[in-house]
């Protein structure tokens, strides 16, 4: 099994304290890793460097004096296996463009960005060969510390329209049952649902901060192409405005889908008002929030506002699969919706 030169340093090892530089040890112990960076010695040197890096990371030192001596005496044993990531889209964010960045030059920039940006280690040396250490610091910056989407201070501080926002419950519903039996074991209260497959899941730290994830699947199938889940505010007042937050994790899944997947539209969800769409997002298969390097396994989606035209309206969480498509599937992660009002 091969591990990776980033990865062990940084875990660990349980070799002993002796560096061997013997040829034929040397060339048989680096090939037991694959080195993920771009380039081997340079990265060795930096590693080996007095600038409180490997104190920061917790890097053995037993692991990087062995490695690194192989290294160093033996290079044309160590070249890089780091593989090329695609560049990121001109429009992506600054995260996902540092992530890209920082991918082709190392296998894990986040565990290194964190200790990096750590005011204590030295900076004046870079172990990338064309980053420089200010450039790489604003590059690890993007990757640790993005800004992520929050709910305005005034909506926080205003009560939550809604009962029951963090869906506590329990059960799923039947998708594979037959279609007046659907309900299943699904224990949600104050909400309605439809269609599909919806869950309760507890997700670790989420929980005990936002509660129970809300989970909808949809499915080519025609049970379960559609699923939703509705309330019904009351008490509102006509001609006011009322805005609405999602705490969301979502994806667009492709399932053999012969070419279908690439549609834009394969994927849809939305935010209904008395069944209009005050908000809406298309996705094609393989798009998901949020991503890999996103500090919290949720986002914020909002403010999406509306004006009231009764005293009452019931609001609809809709997660829909494009109708007429052969295969494919999509998951809407609710952590906890907010409805404030009147504004």
């Amino acid at each position: 099994m091969h591990l990776s030169l980033i990865v062990a340093t940084l875990v660990g090892s349980s070799m002993g304290a002796t560096i061997q530089q013997d040829k034929s040890f040397c060339k048989a112990y680096l090939q037991t890793f694959d080195l993920e960076h771009r380039s081997p010695s340079l990265f060795c040197k930096f590693l080996t460097a007095d600038n409180n890096f490997r104190e920061v990371a917790g890097i053995k030192q037993e692991t990087v004096d062995q490695t690194c001596a192989c290294v160093s005496k033996y290079p044309k044993y160590a070249k890089s296996t780091k593989p090329k990531v695609k560049a990121a889209p001109k429009k992506a964010s600054k995260q996902s463009k540092a992530a890209q960045i920082l991918q082709n030059q190392i296998a894990g920039p986040k565990a290194f960005c964190q200790a990096w940006l750590n005011e204590t280690v030295v900076k004046d040396v870079s172990p990338f060969k064309k980053i420089k250490p200010a450039r790489l610091s604003t590059l690890c910056d993007h990757l640790v510390n993005p800004p992520v989407t929050t709910i305005s201070a005034e909506d926080l501080a205003a009560p939550n329209l809604f009962l029951n926002p963090t869906f506590e419950g329990s059960g799923q519903t039947d998708p594979a049952g037959k279609a007046d039996n659907l309900d299943g074991n699904l224990n949600l209260p104050d909400w309605d649902h439809s269609g599909g497959m919806i869950r309760i899941t507890e997700d670790g730290n989420i929980t005990k901060i936002f509660g129970q994830r809300l989970q909808l699947y949809t499915y080519h199938t025609a049970l379960q192409q559609n699923n939703s889940v509705s309330q019904t505010v009351s008490d509102l007042e006509v001609g006011k405005k009322y805005h609405i937050y999602i705490s969301e994790a979502w994806g667009c899944i492709e399932n053999n889908t012969g070419g279908q997947s690439n549609k834009k539209d394969l994927c849809q969800q939305s935010v209904q008002v008395d069944g209009k769409a005050i908000w809406a997002r298309k996705s094609a298969e393989g798009k998901k929030e949020p991503k890999a390097f996103y500090p919290t396994k949720y986002q914020i989606n909002g403010p999406h506002v509306f004006e009231a035209t009764e005293t009452e309206h019931t609001i609809r969480f809709l997660n829909k699969h494009k109708k007429g498509l052969t295969n494919g599937s999509s998951f809407w992660g609710l952590y906890n919706v907010t409805m404030t009002g009147p504004w």
